[in-house]
């Protein structure tokens, strides 16, 4: 059976187990080569929503790894992938704190790609706190030309009436935006000259680009920016200049009562939803595609809250 694994530091030195409680004695390059010799991580095994894997604690304080060095934290995380490896693990969700620094020989879950999949609940969310009926947003894609911009479309196009595309390939949606309207009487606006107009008249935003750009200065004040590219630097760049944008980058996922970031769904996902890699992959049909919609829901999956860079914001 394939298995996650989420990984976390210790929060403090008594959560790290050693064989022999002496350890904890030893002068400090002696304990840290013992650690790395022996790995003494913590596993404990675990189950969601069908999903088995294991939580690990980590035999270094989040304090710690600010004094150890690079080669001494990626040595210790090669030794404990090893471990994971052969306990079954495919995919891990690393520790928060410096987790994005290493590198690793095993599967790592980036929730970023899972975005697209939650941006109707994300859409109704901030329509509500917009005070406006989902039916009277206006909402514009910005498009990436990527399979993240189709998956968008594709999951809003029947809920809304109101839905723009930003592109400066106008001839990518010529043949989408006719089945649209033969599906469900949607007409689909595309802009490229007139992109000023469509995004100061816009309520919400998804930005689907990994490319720098700057639209971002057309849109009307107080509009709700979500970002779903790979650019970090376009985020900044957006706080950076209009700081009266309400942008979001990630959401908090919740289920079973319990809250999660999408990293920790996208790893629990690719041990246990079949449908994923097609999906992101841009080999769906809408027939399948309302599929795991029904399916997510009946899982219980919700957007809990907005997050920009890392924190949680309101709005």
């Amino acid at each position: 059976m394939k298995k996650f694994a989420s990984l976390k530091w210790a929060s403090s030195p008594e959560d790290i187990v050693f064989q022999h409680k002496w350890i904890k004695d030893l002068p400090s390059f002696l304990k840290d080569r013992y650690i790395l010799k022996k790995c003494p991580i913590q596993i404990k095994e675990v189950s969601i929503l069908k999903a088995h894997g294991y939580e690990v604690v980590l035999p270094v304080t989040r304090e710690e790894v600010k004094g150890k060095s690079p080669e001494y934290i990626q040595n210790l995380m090669d030794k404990t992938i090893e471990l994971l490896k052969e306990n079954k693990v495919i995919v891990i969700n690393p520790p928060r704190e410096y987790g994005d620094k290493l590198s690793y020989f095993i599967k790592k879950a980036n929730g970023n790609s899972i975005l697209p999949i939650f941006i109707l609940p994300a859409i109704i969310k901030a329509a509500s706190r917009l005070n406006k009926d989902l039916k009277y947003v206006d909402v514009t894609i910005i498009d990436g030309q990527n399979a993240k911009t189709d998956l968008v479309l594709d999951i809003l196009y029947p809920q809304l009436n109101y839905l723009n595309i930003v592109t400066s390939n106008l001839h990518r949606f010529k043949d989408k935006s006719i089945e649209i309207y033969e599906d469900v009487g949607l007409n689909l606006q595309i802009s490229s000259h007139n992109k000023k107009m469509v995004l100061g008249d816009s309520d919400i935003i998804i930005d689907c680009t990994d490319e720098p750009h700057i639209h971002f200065y057309h849109c009307k004040r107080n509009a709700v920016y979500f970002y779903i590219g790979n650019d970090n630097d376009t985020v900044k760049n957006i706080l950076l200049k209009r700081e009266d944008l309400i942008v979001i980058d990630d959401f908090i996922l919740s289920v079973q009562n319990k809250k999660f970031t999408t990293s920790f769904c996208k790893m629990i996902w690719y041990v246990s939803k079949p449908w994923l890699n097609k999906i992101l992959s841009n080999k769906y049909d809408l027939e399948s595609l309302n599929k795991i919609a029904k399916d997510i829901k009946r899982d219980g999956w919700k957007v809990e809250h907005f997050c920009q860079y890392g924190n949680i914001i309101k709005i």
